[in-house]
């Protein structure tokens, strides 16, 4: 799933639009279901969170 993730980010970026990806090495898929047993999870979400603040800022 990383490399089809690590083409599609790239993929997009060479199509001109926005794109982030974070690697959280040494997690398991869907690590931020298991909020708040791993402390990356948490650090994870909060991520998540300002990437879609920033995403739908001015937006109604």
């Amino acid at each position: 799933m990383r490399d089809d993730a690590e083409r599609l980010a790239h993929e997009l970026a060479a199509a001109g639009a926005s794109c982030v990806l974070e690697v959280w090495d040494e997690q398991p898929h869907v690590f931020q279901a298991f909020a708040p047993l791993i402390p990356e999870a948490i650090s994870s979400i909060d991520r998540i969170g300002a990437f879609l603040r920033r995403a739908f800022a001015g937006r109604s």
